[in-house]
């Protein structure tokens, strides 16, 4: 609603019934301000989503929010109290990054040391960068820049974060919990919600079976 009436904005003042109700110009531009905020927010909503985002990767989305809003850093913040547990997350991110690791980081990711070689993969290139694939684009760079001499195993650096799957989840409610959906029974939005969230694992035919079963 509200980019709509940024588009509009232009013409609203041609039309005499709602020309009362425009906001006035310092009103307007705290508008615009909000509204650019909203789409960093949004692109770092969108790729949080990805299958492909990584533990280092949604930290380093997080620092570079906290740069632009830290009053959110109770929430964001490397050391946040949220944060469970604290030292594994920092030593992945180290390893993803290639930062020397603490001898209490390096003992929370002892399992993972390997002989093996370590191959990067190459990020694909978006077509339309927003605020958050620029953020990752731009930080690739100086995360390669040093390698720890221990080697870990890829596995570690491909672990996802808890928002992958919170965030789609999220979503999925979003898109089932509409206005005409209000008085659902808390079971069924329940039943509904995890249904979507996780409809790669199910189809139609699955339902016919459970239904057979019954």
């Amino acid at each position: 609603m509200v980019e709509r009436y940024l588009r509009i904005h232009g013409d609203i003042r041609k039309v005499e019934v709602v020309e009362d109700l425009v906001l006035s110009p310092s009103v307007h531009r705290k508008l615009v301000a909000l509204v650019e905020d909203l789409r960093d927010f949004d692109s770092v909503f969108k790729k949080l989503q990805g299958e492909a985002t990584t533990m280092a990767d949604t930290r380093l989305l997080f620092s570079s929010l906290l740069e632009r809003y830290p009053e959110m850093d109770s929430h964001l913040d490397p050391v946040s109290s949220i944060i469970h547990p604290l030292t594994f997350e920092n030593a992945v991110v180290k390893v993803a990054n290639g930062v020397s690791l603490t001898s209490v980081d390096a003992k929370s990711v002892t399992r993972f040391v390997t002989n093996l070689p370590v191959v990067d993969e190459k990020r694909k290139k978006s077509r339309a960068p927003g605020f958050a694939t620029t953020v990752l684009l731009e930080g690739a760079v100086p995360r390669r820049a040093g390698r720890s001499f221990v080697v870990y195993d890829a596995l570690l650096t491909k672990i996802s974060p808890t928002s992958n799957a919170c965030e789609r989840l999220f979503l999925q409610t979003k898109l089932i919990l509409a206005p005409q959906r209000g008085r659902l029974a808390y079971a069924n939005f329940e039943v509904i919600t995890f249904s979507r969230a996780n409809i790669d694992m199910w189809s139609a035919s699955t339902l016919v079976e459970v239904a057979r079963a019954e």
